[in-house]
C-alpha cells in the first residue's frame, strides 16, 4: 500500500513536470497517470521505473540535443492522449493482462514494447538532428530529413543504445532464477527492441501515408502542410505516424511475450 501511495505521488509530480515542460497536454498527462497506476499494480515500482526511464530519457534527449545544436527544427509539439497511447497503450494492455491473467507473456510484452518505443524515439531524435541525410528503405536513396521510412547510421546506433538501457533496467523486473545467462537476456531484449524499431521504419517506408505539399514542393507525412491540405501520393491514408508506432510496438511486444512465455522457467 505504501509503494502504491509513493507511486501516486511520483506520478502526479511527473504529470505536473510534463505540463510545465510542455511535454504533454493535460489529457496526455492524465492518461499517463492512469496508465502508471495500472502498471504499479501489475509490475510494481520496478515496472513504473522502466516506463518512466523511457519517457524522461526520450524527452531529455530531445531537449539537450536541440539546445546544444541550436537547431532550427521547430520545438516538438506537446504529446496528446493519442500519442501517449501510441507508445504507452501496449504497456498498459500488458499491465491489465498481468492483473487479470498473470503470465510471463505479459511481462515480456511489457518490457519489449517499452524497449522498442525507446529505440524508435532515440533513433528518430538523434538521426533527424545529428545524422546526415537518411537512407529511405523503399526509394533506396537518400532523402531529406523528416520523411518516414528512412534511417541513419547514428540514429540506428542511438536506437540500439536506448534498447540496451531499457534491457539493463528490465533485470529488476525479471525473477533472478528465470534466465540462466544474464548477458544473453540483456542482448535478447535489446535486440528485440531494435528489431521492432526497424519494423517501424519498414512500415513507415511501405505503409504510412505520404503527401505532397504544392506550396513548398516537398513530400511529407502530414495531411496538412504550409497551412494547406497536402495531396495524398501514396501509402494507406489511415496509417499515420501514431499508427506505425502502435503497430511496431505491438509486433515487438508480442514477439517478446512469446519468447518469455517459452523461455522463463
Amino acid at each position: 500500500m505504501l509503494s502504491l501511495s509513493l507511486a501516486m505521488v511520483g506520478l502526479i509530480l511527473i504529470g505536473f513536470l510534463s505540463l510545465y515542460k510542455r511535454w504533454l497536454t493535460l489529457a496526455g498527462a492524465l492518461g499517463m497517470i492512469i496508465m502508471g497506476i495500472a502498471i504499479v499494480y501489475a509490475f510494481h515500482i520496478a515496472g513504473l521505473i522502466a516506463i518512466f526511464l523511457f519517457f524522461i530519457s526520450s524527452n531529455l534527449l530531445t531537449s539537450v540535443i536541440r539546445r546544444n545544436q541550436r537547431t532550427t527544427k521547430p520545438s516538438p509539439e506537446q504529446r496528446n492522449l493519442v500519442q501517449v497511447l501510441a507508445n504507452g497503450g501496449w504497456p498498459l494492455l500488458a499491465a491489465l493482462g498481468q492483473i487479470l491473467l498473470p503470465s510471463p507473456f505479459w511481462l515480456g510484452f511489457y518490457i519489449v514494447s517499452i524497449t522498442e518505443a525507446t529505440a524508435d524515439t532515440w533513433a528518430s531524435e538523434v538521426g533527424s538532428t545529428l545524422g546526415k541525410a537518411p537512407f529511405h528503405l523503399r526509394l533506396w536513396r537518400r532523402v531529406p530529413k523528416g520523411l518516414s521510412g528512412a534511417m541513419t547510421g547514428i540514429g540506428s546506433l542511438a536506437g540500439m543504445l536506448g534498447s540496451l538501457i531499457i534491457a539493463l533496467d528490465s533485470l529488476t523486473l525479471i525473477p533472478h532464477d528465470s534466465f540462466k545467462n544474464t548477458l544473453i537476456t540483456i542482448c535478447t531484449i535489446a535486440l528485440l527492441g531494435w528489431i521492432g524499431q526497424f519494423v517501424d521504419t519498414l512500415l513507415g517506408a511501405y505503409g504510412q501515408a505520404r503527401y505532397h505539399c504544392t506550396v513548398c514542393d516537398c513530400f511529407t507525412d502530414k495531411s496538412h502542410h504550409c497551412d494547406k491540405p497536402a495531396h495524398h501520393v501514396g501509402g494507406l491514408r489511415w496509417m499515420t505516424n501514431n499508427a506505425v508506432n502502435g503497430l511496431s510496438s505491438l509486433f515487438a511486444g508480442a514477439l517478446g511475450g512469446s519468447i518469455f512465455l517459452f523461455w522463463i522457467n
